[in-house]
């Protein structure tokens, strides 16, 4: 036994596998594990952004601010 602390992972093929392999559509055994995986998943935003409120024009932003008390925030 070596001093290698990896080891090489061994794996059976499938028949099928192995029958690809040796038709030659893989030239090693690791292509064959890896033939199906799923591609890279796409960066997505986590949250989906809000929309911006349309502008406000300077009578309604004034309207606004001019809110009573009672009213609260809208």
């Amino acid at each position: 036994m070596t001093n290698n602390k990896r080891g090489r992972r061994v794996v059976r093929l499938s028949r099928v596998d192995a029958q690809r392999l040796a038709a030659g559509e893989f030239t090693e055994p690791e292509q064959a594990l890896h033939a199906w995986d799923a591609g890279p998943v796409l960066s997505r935003p986590v949250m989906p952004t809000a929309k911006k409120p349309p502008a406000l024009d300077p009578h309604e932003r004034e309207l606004l601010d001019n809110l009573p008390p009672h009213f609260g925030k809208l």
